[in-house]
């Protein structure tokens, strides 16, 4: 998956900050198309994930029986809802706001259902996500911001994940 390297700027990345995290911006895989589909509870989104391929996968792919076509996967309501919310520029913390509002559902309750379910897409590569460095870029102390702060951008929905 390329674009998840595209993503990635170092190798070695701090642990992020409670406001690095709800300020980072959730971006879906552009190789992952979706559609909305009419489910049981109502609009859902069906996933096409495209298998995996390039370097040893070509040669893998007929020995380890991977899949060649597209894998569907149906997100229920909520989860459909939350896939259309992350649209690249809501940050996280604007997507809780938006859940608890429209769920009536208490901050920490929002807080750790998004999360939770964004860590979930993020280790599926299903979501990225871009984080806005602050105060400190990989332990280093920064005298003033240099232009425009620098961004730095996760994907693989590791701890420093949201």
């Amino acid at each position: 998956m390329q674009w998840l390297n595209d993503f990635l700027v170092a190798k070695n990345r701090r642990q992020l900050t409670r406001e690095e995290s709800l300020g980072a911006i959730p971006i879906r895989n552009p190789d992952v198309d979706w559609e909305e589909v009419d489910g049981e509870m109502g609009a859902e989104v069906l996933l096409s994930v495209p298998p995996p391929k390039g370097g040893m996968v070509r040669y893998l792919r007929p020995i380890l029986m991977l899949p060649t076509k597209p894998r569907q996967l149906q997100l229920d309501v909520m989860g459909s809802h939350v896939w259309r919310l992350c649209d690249g520029e809501r940050s996280v913390l604007e997507v809780s706001d938006i859940l608890q509002r429209e769920y009536k559902l208490s901050h920490r309750e929002s807080m750790l259902s998004l999360t939770s379910y964004l860590k979930t897409l993020g280790k599926r590569g299903l979501m990225a996500f871009a984080v806005q460095r602050t105060a400190e870029l990989d332990g280093e102390e920064q005298d003033e911001p240099s232009e425009a702060a620098k961004t730095e951008e996760l994907a693989d929905g590791s701890e420093n994940a949201p």
